[in-house]
């Protein structure tokens, strides 16, 4: 690393001590026994992979970073429903790649308000949608506010990985979930043990390279 990008590095680690007596949104990797679900030093070496550098992963990293320093700098401290849509746009729209219906009409894959019958609307689903055609979720997304904890906090009596698997009860084929609280994203694969969920934190961006 330049010195630039550890001076970066340090002031990531500054402030993101500066949260240590602020409330617990996760639990500490480390500590969590998960079935192996993503092999994290495969994933490692994977995003290290020259085939994947330039211009259009340098733009998902800038976008990414941008999200995780409005969380350390406490400006994402409001009403999930504020946040949403541009959460979903930039986030898994343009920094991970997934069309909406305004830029791919005929064939997209990001749905914000996805409808589960019978349970409710999720804040988002990714899957291949066409106008014509029965939508059909690959992944069922789950936003909640900063400051919620994915498996204590409650909104009618769930928690928000709860909420995500009540709408992976409504879609027999659907085979992931998505929980974030802006801060972290927990992966849910449907046909596996809870514990074989993945936890990927934003404000860890600071520490990877671009």
């Amino acid at each position: 690393h330049s010195g630039k990008d550890a001076g970066e590095m340090g002031k990531g680690r500054k402030a993101a001590r500066s949260h240590d007596n602020g409330p617990n949104l996760f639990t500490p990797l480390e500590t969590r026994r998960r079935s192996g679900l993503i092999l994290r030093r495969f994933l490692a070496d994977e995003a290290e992979n020259i085939l994947y550098r330039g211009q259009q992963q340098d733009a998902a990293h800038a976008i990414i970073k941008r999200w995780a320093d409005l969380e350390i700098e406490g400006h994402l401290a409001k009403k999930e429903t504020s946040l949403d849509a541009d959460f979903l746009r930039e986030v898994f729209g343009e920094a991970l790649g997934f069309k909406a219906a305004t830029e791919s009409p005929d064939d997209y894959q990001l749905q914000r308000n996805f409808t589960v019958p019978d349970v409710g609307t999720s804040d988002g689903a990714l899957g291949n949608f066409q106008p014509d055609s029965e939508a059909s979720a690959s992944v069922v997304i789950e936003l909640n506010g900063v400051g919620l904890h994915l498996d204590k906090d409650k909104f009618n009596a769930r928690t928000p990985v709860q909420q995500s698997w009540d709408y992976h009860n409504g879609l027999h084929d659907c085979p992931a979930g998505s929980v974030c609280n802006f801060v972290t994203f927990r992966l849910c694969p449907a046909n596996q043990h809870l514990l074989a969920d993945v936890d990927f934190r934003l404000p860890d961006c600071h520490y990877l390279r671009p």
